[in-house]
């Protein structure tokens, strides 16, 4: 009997346990066709989380919101941890491809690190970055830090980014022919089912609760459609500056608008999908959301900012709305049309539906990833 042997590809990232749109990717590609033609494996590097007074607060990561000197420490000291575990794969399993999964700041700078001993093993090396504030990162940056920074990236033998307007910037930094566009895909399969919509005009927020996220534009916008006397209600999910925001809602007088979710996980999250008419993310900065795919795919209309890669996503007027950020009379306008126009909504459903079946789906995602690994190791 032959056995077919399988390249091997050694992802480096955060369970997909975990929240963050990063972690719902890799783990929607960990069981995609991808797994029936690589073994792939998974250093998971997911740091601990700490639940506070039944809301879900990141204290030990780097998207900290409040982290305490010894919380700090004890990341640094999770993320030696994590590459002795790394250096000991490296060396006792073959290994075809590293697949390296990066935000910015110190995350990408832990990641040199992995790139580094994966050369020096032989490796072949890709690097594929998600964070939202990457070009923030760069611009920021001393310029000798920018120079380190373009030495690591060109030591690897593709870089995946998440948009056209990502690549035009990277283009700038390293070598056209390592840049790849991997447009973020998940599994559909949760979001064919329709529930039944509450009376009242339902806007759901999934993800991050912070000024970043726009957080505190929608409680701006939430205060204008009270004025206006316009029956709605927002479902914010996510982790964050949960106890800040909770104290502006009571300030505001605006508890009948607002409801606080905190983090939710698995079909939990898909309920606050089925049950909504609109979407809203009022963003300052993106790569590319796998919430708004997710609302996509839900069928919602979506109210968004022009900001990263969403314009490489969504059609203003078609599948949505795309808003200047901190422009709240504009996002406000927007969810009002929506209030008022039930035959628009169900167009933009409908047309929202086709277009992540049509290019956000997770095998699309996993087919592009495969051609890509076969031709670097071609």
């Amino acid at each position: 009997m032959i056995f077919k042997v399988y390249p091997t590809i050694l992802h480096i990232g955060p369970s997909p346990r975990q929240v963050g749109g990063m972690e719902t990717f890799i783990g929607d590609m960990l069981n995609s066709s991808l797994a029936a033609r690589y073994r792939l494996l998974l250093l998971d590097i997911a740091k601990p989380k700490l639940r506070r007074s039944g809301t879900y607060a990141i204290d030990t990561g780097y998207a900290v919101f409040q982290r305490r000197f010894g919380s700090t420490m004890l990341s640094y000291g999770y993320s030696g941890w994590f590459f002795l575990k790394y250096l000991h794969l490296l060396f006792s399993r073959k290994i075809d491809i590293i697949h390296i999964h990066t935000a910015s700041y110190t995350s990408f700078w832990e990641k040199c690190a992995y790139i580094c001993a994966g050369k020096v093993a032989g490796k072949k090396i890709v690097v594929h970055i998600h964070g939202a504030l990457f070009k923030e990162f760069y611009k920021t940056s001393s310029r000798p830090a920018q120079k380190l920074i373009i030495r690591f990236l060109r030591r690897c033998d593709a870089i995946f980014v998440l948009s056209r307007s990502w690549k035009d910037f990277f283009s700038k930094i390293v070598c056209d022919n390592k840049l790849y566009i991997v447009e973020n895909g998940i599994n559909l399969a949760p979001f064919k089912n329709i529930g039944k919509k509450p009376a009242r005009f339902s806007i759901v927020h999934m993800g991050e609760v912070s000024a970043r996220k726009g957080i505190y534009d929608i409680l701006k916008v939430a205060e204008v459609l009270q004025r206006q006397k316009f029956k709605v209600h927002f479902d914010i999910v996510g982790p964050g500056e949960l106890d800040k925001v909770s104290a502006l809602i009571q300030q505001k007088k605006i508890e009948d608008y607002i409801t606080l979710h905190g983090a939710q996980f698995g079909e939990k999250r898909y309920v606050y999908f089925q049950r909504a008419h609109c979407f809203i993310l009022a963003s300052y900065g993106e790569g590319f959301p796998i919430a708004l795919i997710e609302a996509l795919a839900a069928g919602l209309p979506v109210v968004t900012t022009r900001v990263g890669g969403i314009p490489d996503m969504i059609t203003h007027g078609v599948h949505g709305f795309l808003c200047e950020p901190g422009n709240i009379d504009e996002i406000a306008n927007a969810i009002q049309h929506y209030i008022q126009n039930s035959k628009t909504s169900c167009e933009s459903a409908e047309e929202n539906r086709l277009h992540a079946n049509t290019h956000f789906n997770i095998e699309c995602c996993a087919d592009k990833i495969a051609k890509i690994y076969r031709d670097i190791m071609s």
